[in-house]
């Protein structure tokens, strides 16, 4: 079947464009760019979920800073999708530490989660296994709602 293709014009690659590009790539390679592991530090994992979509950063303190050491974006599965949201966080939290793997190398690890999800964490603290091997997970709680 030959479907007629549509008529494409080509892009007009003039010195606004060049100057847009070349912005870009200087912002990727510039701070706060991800800074390399420091395996001798603690790794630090902020995690939000909204809607399915799990997002989070993992950091390393830079002096009295956190530094980005990398970011992470994700979406649920249908199954998880579909139950109440502090679930969801949980499903969230764990899916971007298993995300954090071949980063963080077994190392410790603080996971920051809301408030509500930290109460949750402490109830179920008999049914969760915090520690995998010689790796100690740690959650500590920031403000905000679930």
């Amino acid at each position: 079947l030959d479907m007629p293709r549509p008529e494409i014009e080509p892009l007009a690659w003039g010195p606004e464009r060049e100057k847009a590009f070349t912005s870009v790539k200087k912002a990727l390679v510039s701070a706060p760019a991800l800074g390399l592991p420091d395996y001798s530090k603690l790794f630090e994992l902020f995690v939000h979920e909204r809607q399915g979509v799990v997002s989070g950063v993992l950091t390393q303190k830079l002096g009295p800073h956190r530094r980005p050491v990398a970011y992470y974006s994700t979406q649920l599965d249908e199954v998880a999708k579909g139950t109440p949201g502090c679930i969801r966080a949980i499903a969230a939290t764990a899916a971007l530490i298993e995300k954090t793997r071949p980063v963080v190398l077994g190392h410790s690890l603080t996971v920051y989660v809301s408030a509500v999800l930290m109460l949750l964490f402490q109830t179920l603290a008999m049914l969760l296994s915090l520690t995998c091997g010689q790796r100690t997970l740690r959650v500590a709680m920031v403000p905000g709602p679930c």
